[in-house]
């Protein structure tokens, strides 16, 4: 026997090849569409979705916050109109407290409405004008009278006409478009 038999060079290892560069991993092959990646196809649908849902929510939002800022203001006129009218109101309970004086001060000692006509709560108060005629503004009272009623009309800043009538001891009140003492006769 021939010891020179020899079988050939002893087989390389993977690890060894891969070292020498002679064998590479396999290749994946990322699937494409229309030139770009499936994974950057996607991630670029998946943020133009949050983009247009953050779009929305913003929109909405500011929808919100405007019909809300809308509601806002027309409570805030509401108000407004409601502190004038509550103006002209207490104007009427602040004179009704005068006539009441002159009322049962009377006319000859007796109790008489007669005695809170225009020139006596001229002369008692002059915080207030006082008229026959119509009134013009939260300051001017229009005031009506008879021996067993008064009567007096204010028009508040926002227009509204407060009445006030008084007839022996009740206290009726209302409003209406014609702003006089004598128009207050029918509260």
């Amino acid at each position: 026997m021939d010891d020179g038999f020899q079988f050939g060079e002893p087989a390389k290892s993977w690890s060894d090849q891969k070292l020498r560069g002679k064998a590479s991993a396999p290749s994946i092959r990322e699937p494409k569409i229309g030139g770009r990646s499936l994974v950057g196809a996607v991630v670029l649908g998946v943020g133009a979705l949050l983009v247009i849902g953050l779009i929305v929510v913003v929109m909405s939002v500011m929808k919100s916050g405007g019909q809300s800022a809308a509601s806002a203001e027309v409570s805030a006129i509401a108000e407004v109109g409601h502190a004038q009218d509550t103006q002209a109101q207490l104007t009427l309970h602040e004179v009704q407290a005068e006539a009441m004086q002159l009322y049962a001060e009377g006319t000859d000692g007796m109790p008489s409405y007669l005695a809170a006509d225009v020139a006596s709560l001229t002369s008692m108060d002059h915080q207030y004008s006082y008229t026959t005629g119509p009134s013009t503004g939260p300051t001017v009272v229009s005031v009506a009278v008879t021996a067993t009623d008064w009567a007096a009309a204010v028009r508040s800043a926002s227009g509204v006409c407060a009445w006030l009538h008084l007839s022996g001891s009740e206290v009726h009140t209302g409003s209406g478009t014609t702003c006089t003492g004598q128009a207050a006769m029918a509260a």
